[in-house]
C-alpha cells in the first residue's frame, strides 16, 4: 500500500503530525482549559454576586425614592392644612363679623378655635405675630408665649429665626428643633411657614422627622424581606451561596438559620484568628476575593477546605453582600472536562493513523500525475490536459486544472482590456462620489445656520418683548412728567434727552423684533416697481454726491404681499451699506425681476435655506465697494454684529433685513460679484398681477379729535407698572377707567357692564383668552364699542375670529399722542363701517 515514495513520506508526515498535534494539544490545551473553567466558574461566580447588588441597589433606589416621595406627601399634605386655616380664618373673621363681635373678640375666638386643629400623629396648627409671640398653640405651655427669646439646646434663636426667614423669603418649609405635645425633649422638626399681610400674621404646621424615618424603616424591612426570597435558592457552583450582613455585624441574609440573624462578629478565621467579618469588610469592593480554610457540612470543625469569598458594598443601605465557594468546587468541571477530552483525542489518533493510512495511497497518484503535467505548463505548454478522469475531487480537480489553462490563456489576450476598464469606471463612481459628499455638506452647513439663526432670533425676541414692556414705562413716565411741568425749563432740559434716548431704545428693540420675526406686519398687495421708485426718490437726497443708484426692473407688473413700511426699510439699510462700502462714491444697482424655482432647481440652492418650488420676486442691491470678507458671510445676520469702527453702526441693520424677509415667508442670500463688490439678494413669494385701488391719504389723524370726556374704557394689561402709565395716559383724555389684570377678569367686567365705551388690551396676559379672543367676545356683544390691542411682540391672530378687522393695532412702547391717534383711529374707522353698513342697507 506504500509502494510510492509519495505515500510513505505522506504517511509518515501525517502520523508524525498527529502524535505531535495530540501531545501539544494535551500539555497546552489540558492546563488551559481546566483555568479557564475555574476562571468560568468564578466568574460565574461574580457574575451571580453582580446580579443581586445590582437587584439590592434598585431596591436601595426604591427606598430612597419611597423616602422622597413620603417627604413630599408630607409637604403637600402641610400646604393643603395652610390652605384650609387660611379659609378657616377667613370664614371665622367673616362670622364674627357678623355677629358684630369687636376685632379683639374675634380674633381672640379665632386663635381658640384653632387649637383644637390637629391632625396625623401629633401635627396642629399655630399661629404667630412678626415679634414672634405665639397667638394660637394646642400646648398650653407655648399658648400667647412671647418666643422672641427662645433658643434651643445650642443657645440659637429658633423661633424669630424661622418668623424672619418665612418673612424675608416667603411661604416655605424651614426645618428646626421643636418638642412635641406632651414632652420636653426638643426634636427635629419640619413646618411649613406662610405670612398672611392681610391678617399681619404668620399660619405654620409642621411634621416631625422621626415619624417620616419610621415609614421609611418599615419600608427597609419589607426590602430585607424581599431580597432575602430573591437569593435564598440560589446555589453557585455545587454547595456555594450567597449571605448579607450589615456594618454592625447582624447577619440579615444566610442559608444556615443558626448564623441568620445574629451578630457573627466572634466568628474566627481560622487560619488569622481574625474576625472573618472584618476580613470580608477589608476586601469589600476591591475586586480582590478573600482565600480562606473552612469546613465542610458534612465534616464540621475540620477547618481544610479552601473557600473563596467576593464581597460587594451597598453604601446606602450599610450591608455587604457576600459569596462563598469551594475552590474545589470551581475546579471540578474543569478536572472532568479535561478527562473527556484525553479520551476523544486518543480514540480520534488511532482512527487518525488507519485514516492517514488508506488516504495517503489513494491520494498521491492523481498528485504525481497532475505535478508533471503542471512542470509542463509552466514551462510555456498550455495545450496540455492533466488527463484524469474521477468521479470525485481529483476528477473535479483535473477538469479545473484543463479550464484553467484554457482560461490562463485567454486571460492573458484580455487582462489589459479588462484593467483599463474597470480603472475608467472607478474613476467616474470617485468623482460621483467626491460631488455627493461637497453636496452633503454644504446642505449640512446651511441647515446648521438656519437653526443657529433661529436659536438667537428667540433669544432676541425675548429681550425686545421685556424690554418694550420697560420703555412703555419709562417713555409713559417721562412724557407726563413733561406735560406736567411745562414751566420748569430745568426739568425739561433733563427729560428731552431721556424721552430721546427711550425713543431710541424703543427703535432697538423694534430692530430685534425684526430680526426675531416677531415685529408686528401689515402685509399688503404692493406693486414693487413703485414702492423702490419711492424709496430712491425719498434717500437720495441724503447720499452723497458720489453716490449714483441705478435702478431695472424686468417687469413693472410685478407684485407681492409685504408690509411697504418695513420694506423700505429694508432696502434703505441696504442702500446706506452700500453707501459705507464706498466711501470714494460709486453706483448702486437695484434690479428687480421674477424666478420660477420648480423650473430652475439651482438657482433656489444658495439661500439662507432650500427654497421651495414656486414664482418668485428676486431683489437684487449690488453695490461696488470691497465685498464680504468670509466672517461678514458668515456673521452678517447676527444681531450687533458689524463690520463699522465703533460709534459707526449698531450692528442690526442686517439683522433686521433678514428677520423681517424671514417673517415674510422670503429667502436672502449674501454673495460678492464678479468684478468685487457685494451683492444682497431678497427672494419673496410672487403675486400674480391685479390692479390696485387708489389709496386715499388725506385723512390727518396728527391731531386728538375726539371727545372722550366721561366715556367708560375698560384697560386690561398684567404688568402693574405698564398698567398705571396707561391708565393715567387715558385719564389725561377724559376717560374713566375701569382695569383688569387677566382675560378671565376682562371678560367678567364686560358681561357686567354692558355700555362700555372701548377697550384697551394686551395681547398676551393670564387667563383663558388672548387679546384677540378677548376683543372678539367684546364686539359680538357690542359692536359698537372701539377696540385698541397693545404689545411689543407679533402674534399669529385667529382668522376664525369674525370682527378682528374692526381693531386697531398699537405697538409697545407708545407716547400719548400715538395712543390719542390711536383712539382716533379707533372712532373713525367704527364710523367707516357703520357708513358702510348703511350704504348696504340702502
Amino acid at each position: 500500500m506504500l509502494k510510492y515514495k509519495l505515500s510513505r513520506v505522506f504517511f509518515s508526515s501525517m502520523v508524525t503530525i498527529l502524535l505531535v498535534l495530540f501531545a501539544v494539544i494535551y500539555f497546552y490545551s489540558v492546563p488551559l482549559i481546566n483555568k479557564k473553567v475555574y476562571e468560568t466558574e468564578r466568574n460565574s461566580s461574580r457574575m451571580v454576586l453582580d446580579n443581586v447588588v445590582d437587584l439590592a441597589n434598585k431596591m436601595k433606589l426604591s427606598l430612597a425614592a419611597y423616602q422622597r416621595e413620603a417627604l413630599d406627601g408630607h409637604k403637600r399634605n402641610m400646604k393643603s392644612v395652610i390652605d384650609l386655616a387660611e379659609a378657616y380664618v377667613a370664614s371665622s373673621l367673616a362670622e364674627s363679623q357678623s355677629n358684630k363681635l369687636t376685632s379683639q373678640q374675634a380674633y381672640a375666638k379665632l386663635y381658640e378655635g384653632l387649637r383644637s386643629f390637629t391632625y396625623g400623629k401629633g401635627s396642629y396648627v399655630w399661629i404667630a405675630d412678626q415679634q414672634s409671640t405665639i397667638l394660637s398653640h394646642p400646648d398650653p405651655y407655648f399658648y400667647g408665649m412671647d418666643a422672641s427669646d427662645l433658643r434651643d439646646a445650642n443657645g440659637e434663636l429658633v423661633f424669630p429665626t424661622v418668623i424672619l426667614k418665612a418673612r424675608s423669603q416667603g411661604a416655605g418649609f424651614y426645618q428646626y428643633p421643636w418638642r412635641r405635645l406632651g414632652e420636653s425633649i426638643d426634636v427635629e422638626k419640619i413646618s411649613y411657614v406662610k405670612y398672611f399681610p392681610e391678617w399681619d400674621f404668620f399660619i405654620g404646621t409642621g411634621i416631625y422627622i422621626d415619624d417620616i424615618k419610621q415609614g421609611t424603616e418599615a419600608r427597609r424591612a419589607e426590602v430585607i424581606t424581599d431580597l432575602r426570597q430573591s437569593i435564598k435558592d440560589i446555589v453557585i457552583a455545587d454547595t456555594g451561596y450567597l449571605f448579607i450582613f450589615d456594618e454592625q455585624g447582624n447577619m440579615l441574609v444566610h442559608p444556615n438559620d443558626n448564623i441568620e440573624a445574629t451578630n457573627a462578629l466572634l466568628l474566627k478565621n481560622p487560619m488569622t484568628g481574625q474576625s472573618i467579618l472584618q476580613e470580608l469588610i477589608a476586601v469589600a469592593d476591591t475586586g480582590n476575593e478573600l482565600i480562606y480554610q473552612w469546613d465542610r457540612p458534612t465534616e464540621p470543625n475540620n477547618y481544610i477546605y479552601e473557600k473563596l469569598s467576593l464581597v460587594r458594598h451597598i453604601k446606602g443601605l450599610g450591608w455587604y453582600i457576600c459569596s462563598s465557594v469551594y475552590t474545589e468546587e470551581l475546579q471540578s468541571s474543569g478536572k472532568l472536562l479535561s478527562q473527556r477530552i484525553i479520551l476523544i483525542g486518543l480514540l480520534a489518533l488511532f482512527v487518525a493513523i488507519i485514516f492517514a493510512l488508506l488516504f495517503s495511497n489513494w491520494v498521491t497518484y492523481p498528485i504525481t500525475q497532475l505535478a508533471a503535467v503542471a512542470k509542463k505548463v509552466s514551462r510555456g505548454d498550455l495545450t496540455l490536459k492533466s488527463g484524469i478522469k474521477r468521479q470525485d475531487e481529483f476528477g473535479v480537480l483535473g477538469h479545473a486544472f484543463d479550464q484553467m489553462v484554457t482560461q490562463l490563456r485567454d486571460n492573458i489576450t484580455n487582462l489589459d482590456l479588462t484593467i483599463a476598464s474597470r480603472t475608467e469606471a472607478l474613476v467616474k463612481s470617485n468623482q460621483q462620489l467626491q460631488l455627493s459628499m461637497l453636496e452633503s455638506q454644504r446642505v449640512q452647513q446651511q441647515l446648521m445656520q438656519a437653526q443657529r439663526m433661529n436659536a438667537v432670533g428667540q433669544l432676541a425676541g425675548g429681550l425686545a418683548h421685556d424690554f418694550n414692556n420697560i420703555l412703555t414705562i419709562i417713555l409713559g413716565n417721562l412724557v407726563a412728567a413733561e406735560r406736567c411741568f411745562p414751566e420748569n425749563n430745568s426739568l425739561l432740559k433733563k427729560l428731552a434727552p431721556a424721552i430721546r434716548a427711550s425713543r431710541r431704545g424703543s427703535d432697538i428693540t423694534n430692530r430685534l423684533l425684526a430680526f426675531s420675526r416677531r415685529q408686528p406686519l401689515q402685509p399688503r398687495r404692493i406693486n414693487i416697481a413703485d414702492l423702490i421708485d419711492e424709496t430712491v426718490e425719498l434717500i437720495k437726497d441724503s447720499l452723497p454726491s458720489t453716490i449714483v443708484i441705478k435702478t431695472h426692473f424686468s417687469s413693472y407688473r410685478l407684485q407681492a404681499s409685504v408690509d411697504p413700511s418695513q420694506l423700505e426699510n429694508c432696502l434703505i439699510n441696504l442702500m446706506l451699506n452700500a453707501k459705507d462700502a464706498m466711501p470714494k462714491g460709486g453706483d448702486i444697482s437695484i434690479n428687480v425681476s421674477d424666478i420660477d424655482i420648480a423650473s430652475n432647481i439651482e438657482s433656489g440652492s444658495h439661500f439662507d435655506e432650500p427654497v421651495e418650488p414656486g414664482k418668485y420676486l428676486v431683489i437684487d442691491v449690488i453695490d461696488h465697494g470691497c465685498g464680504f470678507t468670509r466672517d461678514a458671510m458668515n456673521m452678517a445676520f447676527e444681531p450687533f454684529y458689524t463690520t463699522k469702527s465703533s460709534g459707526q453702526g449698531s450692528g442690526l441693520g442686517l439683522s433686521m433685513v433678514f428677520g423681517f424677509i424671514k417673517q415674510s415667508r422670503g429667502f436672502i442670500n449674501l454673495s460678492n460679484g464678479v468684478n468685487a463688490g457685494a451683492k444682497v439678494t431678497l427672494l419673496l413669494p410672487l403675486l400674480s398681477y391685479q390692479a390696485l385701488p387708489e389709496r386715499d391719504d388725506k385723512y390727518d389723524n396728527s391731531a386728538n379729535n375726539s371727545d372722550f370726556t366721561n366715556k367708560l374704557m375698560l384697560l386690561v394689561e398684567d404688568d402693574f407698572d405698564v398698567r398705571a402709565v396707561v391708565r393715567e395716559q387715558l385719564i389725561s383724555f377724559g376717560f374713566n377707567v375701569i382695569e383688569a389684570t387677566d382675560s378671565d377678569e376682562a371678560e367678567q367686567l364686560m358681561m357686567a357692564i354692558p355700555h362700555l365705551f372701548g377697550m384697551l388690551s394686551d395681547i398676551s396676559m393670564p387667563g383663558s383668552k388672548t387679546g384677540f379672543e378677548l376683543a372678539d367676545s367684546l364686539l359680538r356683544n357690542a359692536p359698537a364699542s372701539k377696540v385698541i390691542l397693545m404689545s411689543g411682540y407679533v402674534f399669529e391672530n385667529n382668522q376664525s375670529l369674525h370682527n378682528i378687522g374692526k381693531v386697531i393695532l398699537l405697538r409697545k412702547p407708545f407716547s400719548t399722542s400715538e395712543l390719542g391717534r390711536a383712539l382716533d383711529n379707533s372712532v373713525d374707522q367704527a364710523t367707516s363701517l357703520t357708513d358702510k353698513d348703511s350704504e348696504r342697507a340702502n
